[in-house]
């Protein structure tokens, strides 16, 4: 996968959103023996994650922009 097609606030926001999954993914409950608090909000965190990685959709190059 290459993000050569972003600009980079779009590549600053997809590694964002990604590291923001992976810490939900993390405190998930069924992976992890995480704590029931952190195990709670684990799924709203991992959907942020993925709204923020589908928001770098709208950080595009322009078709002349790119190389």
């Amino acid at each position: 996968m290459t993000l050569d097609k972003y600009t980079k606030v779009g590549k600053i926001l997809f590694w964002i959103g990604l590291a923001i999954f992976v810490v939900g993914l993390g405190f998930n409950e069924n992976l992890t023996d995480a704590p029931e608090q952190l195990a709670g909000i684990s799924r709203p965190i991992m959907i942020t994650g993925i709204v923020v990685v589908f928001l770098t959709n709208f950080f595009r190059k322009k078709k002349t922009d790119r190389k």
